[in-house]
């Protein structure tokens, strides 16, 4: 599972949020924004579980787009 993430605000705390949670980020495109990947999410309910469990899913610091993950 693939989430791309657009950082409106406070980038630099959401990064290292998401890294705290376990999700591996990239730049991908703009400056703010971001591919984040976790290792133990295969599905979009669970990474919308993770996100809402680290107070990320409904912040208006961000947008958030799911898409499954492809090689």
């Amino acid at each position: 599972m693939s989430v791309r993430i657009e950082i409106l605000h406070d980038g630099e705390s959401i990064r290292k949020q998401l890294r705290h949670h376990g999700w591996q980020i990239d730049r991908a495109g703009g400056e703010a924004t971001y591919l984040a990947r976790h290792p133990h999410i295969t599905d979009e309910a669970s990474a919308r579980s993770r996100l809402n469990e680290s107070g990320l899913l409904t912040s208006r610091a961000l947008r958030i787009q799911f898409f499954p993950y492809s090689n």
